[in-house]
């Protein structure tokens, strides 16, 4: 299967992390070949201002890859909300959609082309990298074929919040057959757990034990009640 150059979109949702996204856009421009990038914001966010600073000083002609920062009242998107409503809304320009947090940083250099390329021979399907800290257990950072989510009608897990997303794209991969895990592909994760960056509030909030509970829970209730509808719709398109 071929695919044009500009075939995938990398969605980041941040909240109160402007300097990521700047230190995130700056290695995006030295190691990326094709894939394009959007930046999802909160409307509340304390450091709107920071962010579109940040928005005003990387877009321009030379950036074309760099589309223009989406915003969104937190209250009603959080995280999953926003991934999926941007998912939904760009599977159609795409050949692909992908995901990485702001903690991110893809370290090799035409990264974007590997992944690529391994969905392309997939025809549907799914591929990450090693992210450094989870390698090949888990996919932090991902990329899946459009297809797919126009299939499902989302990219993670409705019910959830935050975590269990990697959680749910190893369980499809694994059940369709139809997950690369290109080990020469480093995008790594800046994480606290890993001694990378310092503990903020969001860390705080995203990994406490009430958000695991829950997302724990919506994510059992998703393999209970909707896990092989979203198969089956899957198998349905799947090339």
């Amino acid at each position: 299967m071929s695919v044009m150059n500009n075939d995938i979109l990398f969605i980041v949702p941040s909240r109160g992390r402007p300097e990521n996204v700047s230190a995130l856009i700056a290695e995006w421009d030295e190691v990326t070949m094709f894939a394009n990038l959007l930046i999802a914001v909160d409307e509340d966010d304390p450091f709107l201002a920071e962010y579109q600073a940040v928005e005003k000083k990387w877009s321009g002609s030379n950036r074309d890859w760099l589309l223009p920062f989406r915003y969104a009242p937190r209250h009603e998107m959080r995280l999953s909300g926003t991934l999926n409503a941007l998912a939904v809304e760009y599977a159609s320009k795409y050949f692909a959609i992908g995901f990485m947090g702001d903690d991110h940083r893809p370290r090799t250099v035409g990264w974007d082309a590997s992944l690529l390329s391994a969905m392309a021979m997939l025809g549907t399907g799914m591929a990450y990298g090693d992210d450094e800290l989870q390698g090949r257990a888990l996919p932090t950072a991902i990329a899946m074929t459009s297809d797919m989510i126009e299939a499902m009608g989302y990219m993670v897990p409705p019910g959830c919040i935050h975590l269990f997303f990697d959680n749910m794209w190893l369980w499809l991969g694994r059940e369709l057959g139809r997950i690369t895990y290109c080990e020469q592909v480093i995008i790594e994760h800046l994480h606290p757990i890993a001694g990378k960056s310092d503990v903020d509030d969001g860390y705080v909030e995203n990994n406490s034990t009430t958000m695991y509970a829950h997302d724990e829970a919506a994510y059992k209730r998703w393999l209970a009640e909707d896990a092989m509808n979203a198969l089956d719709a899957i198998r349905s398109v799947m090339v």
